[in-house]
């Protein structure tokens, strides 16, 4: 049960918050995991109401308080459709989009929009203070920026729970009231007890799971590409989908043109290209390695380029994926693995000094393929031999 303050209540009746309700908190992961259809309206209501809970813990005042949670709230205002997976279309950071927001900077062309900043400063909060903790631009006290985004923050507390129930997986199973309770404030910095290592452990060890098995999962990415790709070829016909829902943005991609509508369908009704050839980070030689930063170098849009020529595939219908570097764009938390422990001593070290598996994880790669190529089954073989050819030249 949560039990909404007064502004928090405002601010969820606003429209652009309501929007939230009709975004996927997961993109398209629900063609893996078919129950993963959680909002980020959803999201957003829970990364405030543990904000509020660590706040409590660690005794802020109504105002530190007032603005953790609104944060939370309103820390994903600015997600286009289908969350992540559209990102490197906007014409602005999706955070920067979310502070703009919050300031009063943008609006969103709905009736009744453009009010949280002033709901914000009704209850004594600067908008821009709320903007910048979002952004993770807040300098006036280290331990709200870390509430909001740090090592271990409300929001991957929120998420890691939320995502494992509805995926019905295991993975991201953590005790987020020891993790909270382990909570100390040393120097203006959230510190963690040394007596809660292994729960800390359980949570790096969660996130990486997560990530590896779930939001990175071969199929969802598969269709996230397809989707990124028909938007691309739309997005000129619709310079302000970052104001749509999931579902207005597939109704318009299937109008725009007739590639964008020959993927949409794929989309809709599974009908998704395959895995034609993938370099996995699992037992991977110094030889991949080399040929993996060469691939890097090279771009997936030239990679592409070079097979569609080789194969004579029509554009649009060979999809190339080097995720690893897409995910330390989206998520630079996943490095974060340098929580500060309190000794029962009193004096402060690293989780990284006290943990093998910290240690281990700073190192791991998060994302098992780090190189693939998509394409419709019945050109399954002939892009994977194009592939090899272009790979063994390298």
């Amino acid at each position: 049960h949560i039990k909404l303050s007064e502004l928090q209540n405002e601010l969820i009746h606003t429209p652009e918050v309501q929007r939230l309700a009709w975004i996927t908190q997961m993109g398209l992961t629900k063609l893996v995991f078919p129950g993963a259809n959680n909002t980020r309206l959803e999201h957003g209501l829970g990364v405030s109401f543990i904000a509020n809970k660590i706040a409590n813990h660690l005794e802020f005042d109504f105002n530190d308080t007032n603005l953790v949670t609104s944060a939370g709230m309103l820390h994903d205002l600015g997600h286009t459709p289908f969350s992540h997976t559209l990102e490197t279309l906007l014409p602005k950071d999706h955070m920067e989009f979310t502070s703009n927001l919050i300031t009063g900077k943008e609006n969103m062309p709905f009736e009744g929009a453009g009010k949280v900043p002033e709901i914000l400063e009704k209850y004594d909060l600067n908008p821009k203070d709320v903007a910048d903790l979002i952004n993770r631009k807040y300098t006036k006290k280290k331990c709200l920026q870390q509430v909001v985004f740090g090592e271990i923050d409300a929001d991957q507390l929120d998420f890691l729970q939320r995502d494992a129930h509805y995926t019905g997986t295991s993975y991201g199973v953590i005790d987020a009231g020891r993790i909270i309770n382990l909570m100390e404030i040393k120097n203006d910095e959230i510190v963690f007890k040394e007596k809660g290592v292994s729960a800390l452990e359980s949570f790096l060890t969660a996130r990486d799971h997560m990530y590896s098995d779930v939001y990175i999962h071969h199929t969802g990415n598969i269709a996230e590409k397809m989707l990124l790709r028909a938007m691309e070829s739309a997005v000129k016909k619709m310079p302000d989908f970052y104001y749509y829902t999931d579902a207005e943005l597939l109704t318009k991609l299937k109008q725009s043109n007739n590639y964008a509508e020959d993927i949409t369908n794929r989309i809709i009704y599974r009908r998704l290209f395959k895995r034609a050839y993938r370099i996995s980070s699992r037992g991977i030689n110094k030889e991949n390695v080399e040929k993996i930063k060469k691939l890097t170098k090279k771009g997936e849009d030239k990679i592409e380029e070079k097979l569609l020529k080789e194969t004579g595939i029509k554009k649009g219908y060979i999809l190339v994926d080097l995720s690893a570097e897409a995910v330390k764009i989206s998520e630079p938390r996943l490095k974060q693995v340098n929580v500060k422990i309190l000794k029962k001593d009193g004096s402060i070290t690293s989780l990284i000094k006290m943990s093998l598996i910290a240690k281990a994880l700073s190192k791991k790669e998060a994302v098992s393929s780090l190189f693939s190529v998509y394409c419709k089954s019945e050109d399954k073989e002939k892009v994977k031999k194009a592939t090899k050819k272009m790979i063994e030249k390298l």
